[in-house]
């Protein structure tokens, strides 16, 4: 089964989804590579969907816009 993960780029602070059946990373903000066993993982699931709400939550979180974020995708 799939293992998705959600970490944040040490270098530019990005949160990105990763697939661990994979051993490295690029970030797409600032193209470091890196490897994934040597990653703090903030999230892990088998749900690709869960993987992109829980990004949701945290970029809303930054923007200091949670509570709206899940007040808007309880809904649906």
């Amino acid at each position: 089964m799939k293992q998705y993960g959600i970490i944040r780029c040490p270098n530019c602070k990005a949160v990105k989804i990763i697939d661990f059946s994979y051993k490295t990373i690029t970030c797409h903000r600032c193209g470091k590579r890196m490897q994934i066993e040597n990653i703090k993982v903030l999230h892990r699931t088998p749900s690709f969907d869960e993987a992109q709400q829980v990004i949701g939550i945290i970029n809303a979180e930054q923007a200091g816009q949670k509570a709206e974020f899940i007040k808007q995708h309880q809904s649906k």
